[in-house]
């Protein structure tokens, strides 16, 4: 039996939080992933040992964290949060359904020679699109009842599948923090929002923190008010 190829992904190189998704994700896994990098856009070629299902899996989860992110990230200017109460309802907004998302771009997708990830977002997928903008819709109208970060934070099991049945323990260890055990997407231009994102969207059993003595205040806030 002939052995399939893996699928070629062809990125925007002027996409670096798409890219650095793509070639953590492939670091995480252990699989090497050649680069190739042209005018407008960058080949990622996977090695043969990553499995055809996991290079189009992986493609489907940047699909549902850094281009579902974008869809909503409108939210941010319009609430104008002085926290990060508004990135964590973002996170939990991007757990809305993304297991079945997955599956969905998997399943349109198949095994094919190459995958541009932007262009099957921007011409395949517009049932998907069209979700997120009802799902963006609903948020703005429950922002808008919202006097207060505390509001925002009680509107976030609202939107967390019950069944998870899991919550935020805030602890204090050196245990903790193992990057090379989790990939936090490039959301926006302060890492903190990005880990304040990733922990709702995760929705970890425990959160421990190595040295909170160094950690922004409200990173800190927000971390207990999910906790709570």
């Amino acid at each position: 039996m002939t052995e399939k190829p893996n699928p070629v992904i062809l990125a925007e190189r002027s996409d670096r939080a798409a890219l650095d998704f793509l070639t953590e994700k492939f670091d995480l896994h252990g699989t090497e992933c050649a680069v190739e990098t042209h005018l407008h856009y960058t080949r990622l070629l996977p090695s043969k040992e990553a499995e055809p299902s996991f290079v189009v899996g992986t493609v489907a989860e940047l699909i549902v964290t850094i281009y579902k992110f974008r869809a909503l990230e409108s939210l941010i200017s319009e609430y104008q949060s002085q926290g990060f109460e508004i990135y964590a309802l973002l996170g939990a907004l991007l757990q809305v359904d993304c297991d079945e998302e997955v599956k969905r771009i998997e399943k349109l997708t198949g095994y094919p020679m190459e995958i541009a990830p932007r262009t099957l977002f921007e011409f395949r997928l517009k049932e998907l699109k069209e979700d997120w903008e009802e799902l963006k819709a609903l948020a703005a109208l429950l922002l808008k009842q919202c006097s207060s970060p505390e509001d925002v934070y009680r509107l976030i099991p609202y939107f967390i599948n019950p069944e998870d049945g899991r919550s935020i323990e805030l602890g204090k260890g050196p245990e903790a923090f193992r990057p090379e055990r989790v990939v936090i997407p490039r959301y926006t231009s302060d890492k903190d929002a990005d880990a304040v994102i990733e922990v709702v969207r995760l929705r970890p059993a425990r959160v421990v923190i190595k040295d909170p003595e160094s950690m922004d205040e409200r990173l800190l806030n927000a971390l207990r008010a999910l906790g709570e």
